[in-house]
């Protein structure tokens, strides 16, 4: 490894997503121009807390990559919490209301990733930084990983099927909830938050980690069918989910 300080930062492809977009983006694009541009229009703490951590390290010369996963699926694998946000706080509402939800635009499309592989894109980019070879830092430093593609409205049907095959739910008929109800749920009335966690529309296509060798194992299909194994997660453990506590500070 050289000498360079280097800096790991996790982010999320929320940060481009609430202005719909027919744009996919590519982890080869000037990331970091269009997410500056985006704060500009609306402040939102996790990207304004990423372009800081950018610009710090373009000033101080200490080289930040940030890997930026959309909805990640999946059980991990960890001694800790092997859950990831977004679904199993769907599946958490549902429960807790005792019927499943939809959030915003039935239509917005997010790409997704499985767990695993996002586990092995981390430990490519680790093993490339430990034997020196090349990782774009700074304003280039902003990596994407996909699986696919999903529609807010597979994941929101899935979830319910999954409750009901269960008896968990007594139909799969969906309520529709405008972001002002859903913010009360997940953020405390942050509607713009709640919009980026769960309505957002943001496309994204990790061209380099691909051209490194990276191809995700799992599938859409695999998306499809997660549904059912995070609801048996969540009522095996009885994990009790709160989005808000993401996003404190917000």
């Amino acid at each position: 490894m050289s000498d360079l300080i280097k800096v790991l930062l996790t982010g999320s492809t929320g940060y481009i997503g609430k202005y719909l977009e027919s744009h996919v983006f590519s982890d080869k694009e000037n990331i970091h121009a269009y997410e500056k541009y985006r704060e500009s229009l609306h402040s939102y703490a996790q990207r304004a807390a990423e372009i800081a951590v950018v610009e710090t390290g373009l000033a101080t010369g200490v080289r930040t990559t940030v890997i930026m996963p959309p909805t990640i699926f999946g059980i991990g694998s960890g001694l800790f919490n092997r859950l990831s946000v977004q679904i199993p706080n769907v599946i958490q509402t549902a429960l807790s209301r005792g019927r499943a939800i939809r959030i915003g635009d039935q239509n917005a499309t997010l790409s997704h990733v499985h767990i695993d592989d996002l586990v092995t894109f981390y430990e490519m980019v680790l093993v490339r930084i430990v034997e020196g070879k090349e990782v774009p830092h700074g304003e280039k430093g902003i990596l994407f990983t996909d699986g696919g593609e999903f529609v807010w409205t597979e994941l929101y049907e899935g979830v319910a099927k999954a409750l009901k095959k269960r008896g968990k739910l007594d139909t799969e008929e969906l309520q529709t909830l405008s972001l002002k109800e859903a913010a009360e749920i997940f953020t405390g009335g942050d509607e713009y938050s709640v919009e980026a966690g769960f309505a957002s529309h943001a496309r994204t296509r990790g061209d380099i980690g691909r051209e490194w060798g990276w191809e995700p194992r799992k599938t859409h299909s695999d998306f499809l069918n997660t549904f059912e194994i995070e609801v048996d997660a969540i009522l095996k453990t009885g994990k009790v989910l709160n989005y808000t506590s993401h996003l404190k500070d917000h």
